[in-house]
């Protein structure tokens, strides 16, 4: 279960009520807490909030231009964020895959 606000979420899979969750290979990248949720979008855009650490990381992109045969924002979004985390001193525990 996923707890948010004091409100719990069922968590299905790797979604919870639309969001994603840290998943081995997932665009979180390897040091989101367990709690975590995030969400992508078409364009190469993504959120990714962890609250165990009251932290969170948006990316704005246009992965799309100038064509959307584009697909390294799949190794983009995960690099972007085990370097936020590795630059603040939280790359110390990596999240479990499940």
């Amino acid at each position: 279960m996923i707890w948010l606000d004091g409100f719990g979420f069922r968590k299905f899979g790797t979604r919870t009520l639309g969001w994603a969750v840290p998943t081995e290979g997932g665009s979180s990248g390897h040091y989101f807490s367990a709690h975590s949720f995030g969400h992508t979008g078409f364009t190469g855009t993504s959120i990714w909030i962890d609250p165990d650490r009251q932290l969170f990381v948006v990316l704005l992109t246009n992965r799309v231009h100038p064509t959307r045969e584009n697909t390294k924002i799949q190794q983009v979004r995960p690099a972007l964020h085990d370097a936020v985390m590795q630059a603040l001193g939280l790359a110390t525990v990596a999240v479990p895959a499940k």
